[in-house]
């Protein structure tokens, strides 16, 4: 696989196809986006294909994916298709924002798929957002991936306009109040090394939103990342990337300093 991101798709035996960006070599991260799809220019992906083969697959509904689903345990069964199909075997499932709930889905229905869960303020349990509504596209995409965003390439208007019809047609359909409330009960049934990230600064969704993450899944740590908005990968590029590795890398002694480190 060579150093560029690369666009590509694939069809599943259920009928769904799903388009996906995949770069690098080595271990297979698979990255479920948030609700506004895959960020086609954002720097993390290739940071993180220095060291792992990285897929970023839209989701059904998303872009140009196909799926009937109608629940974020729904989108879980067609991306565990999409994983053993493109994949083959398990992955580090990093799932960001909107997510988060078919990541976890995935960890709980097929957890032979998933060697480790690293949750990035996921929004399952989020409840109402007690910030006002952001005044303007710039307010809101600064709430999103704060001052000092990391792009490969700065996004275009067509890149903006994608995300906002991603957001708009995906958003209401996978957060139904009962699933969420399944989901909760049945976390405890995760058993993948989980890892929870939020940015102190979200304004999107509060970082005690990630208290019901860590209190019910059995092997899980949360670690804030002060300063940082919303989208971590974006808005704090440089430490998920370095704390993704180190938590791939060691599994649960990512907590416990090495001999002779500082």
């Amino acid at each position: 696989m060579s150093g560029r991101l690369s666009p590509r798709s694939a069809d599943l035996p259920s009928g769904s196809r799903i388009e996906y960006l995949e770069i690098g070599d080595g271990a297979p991260v698979v990255f479920f986006h948030g609700g506004g799809g895959v960020f086609r220019y954002a720097a993390f992906m290739p940071t993180l294909a220095e060291r792992y083969r990285v897929l970023a697959p839209s989701r059904p509904g998303y872009d140009g994916s196909t799926g009937a689903i109608a629940s974020a345990r729904e989108d879980a069964l067609v991306m565990a298709e999409f994983v053993r199909e493109v994949v083959g075997g398990p992955v580090h499932l990093i799932a960001e924002s909107a997510g988060g709930a078919a990541g976890c889905w995935l960890a709980i229905v097929e957890p032979t798929l998933v060697h480790s869960l690293i949750l990035v303020a996921p929004t399952a349990f989020s409840g109402p957002s007690h910030a006002p509504p952001a005044s303007s596209r710039e307010a809101m995409e600064l709430r999103l991936f704060g001052p000092q965003p990391a792009w490969s390439d700065p996004p275009t208007d067509a890149d903006r306009a994608a995300r906002q019809r991603n957001a708009a047609a995906n958003g209401a359909r996978l957060r139904p109040a009962d699933e969420n409330a399944e989901l909760l009960e049945r976390l405890g049934e995760i058993g993948a090394p989980t890892l929870v990230l939020w940015g102190t600064s979200d304004q999107v969704v509060s970082p005690e939103a990630g208290h019901a993450f860590v209190q019910r899944i059995p092997t899980s740590y949360r670690i804030l990342i002060y300063g940082a908005a919303h989208s971590l990968p974006v808005a704090a590029c440089r430490q998920f990337v370095s704390l993704t590795t180190d938590f791939i890398e060691r599994g649960e002694r990512f907590v416990v300093a090495e001999p002779g480190g500082s």
